[in-house]
């Protein structure tokens, strides 16, 4: 795993954390956000704006309807990330 995706993993971790008070070491990527963590439709919209703010991204309904689990969470972020780097004027 690259470094990048270590900080992208710690951030979303500590989200979670901070906004729906789940203890770090319940957060891995295999699990899933509302039948394992909990949540629910309005978390998952607290979840959304948060990202939106904290990572700068702006995820299409389509993708935001696609996650599933942590792992799905880390991989949009990452994506975006990646994307808005690489789009980015020189």
């Amino acid at each position: 795993m690259v470094k990048q995706d270590l900080a992208v993993i710690d951030r979303v971790n500590s989200i979670f954390v901070e906004l729906f008070e789940l203890k770090r070491e319940s957060l891995s990527e295999d699990r899933r956000i509302f039948e394992d963590l909990g949540l629910d439709s309005l978390d998952a919209i607290d979840m959304v704006i948060r990202f939106q703010k904290e990572f700068h991204i702006k995820p299409t309904t389509q993708e935001i309807q696609k996650l599933k689990t942590l792992g799905d969470i880390y991989t949009l972020i990452h994506h975006h990330m990646v994307t808005s780097v690489a789009s980015a004027p020189t």
